[in-house]
């Protein structure tokens, strides 16, 4: 229960008020309670999503949607687009930010079955 009330509170102060914007270079998040950060992704950067659904997500049916960002060194990064949402919600922010054809799209649950 303590890492569970951890996790939401956690939670609730890195993504208060966050948003994502998309211009012609890409996108930037801001957000954060405590702390305002930006961090911003050019579309050059984009290797591919991360759609993930960690065990309360599962049990909630929400996934979260990350940007897989190829920055230099070969080092993968990453920016969530989504925090949480549901699948429909996840597929259709895909659908109409990314053209489908150029990204790997990588679908990841942790080991709770």
């Amino acid at each position: 229960a303590g890492a569970l009330a951890f996790g939401a509170a956690r939670a609730a102060i890195t993504y208060q008020a966050y948003r994502v914007t998309r211009d012609a270079d890409g996108f930037e998040a801001t957000g954060g309670l405590l702390h305002r950060s930006a961090r911003r992704a050019r579309l050059g950067e984009i290797r591919g999503v991360r759609i993930e659904q960690n065990p309360l997500m599962c049990v909630l049916r929400m996934w979260s949607l990350s940007l897989v960002l190829d920055r230099a060194r070969g080092e993968f990064h990453s920016l969530v687009v989504l925090p949480m949402g549901s699948r429909a919600g996840v597929d259709r922010i895909v659908r109409g930010l990314l053209p489908a054809a150029r990204y790997l799209y990588l679908i990841c649950r942790s080991d709770h079955d």
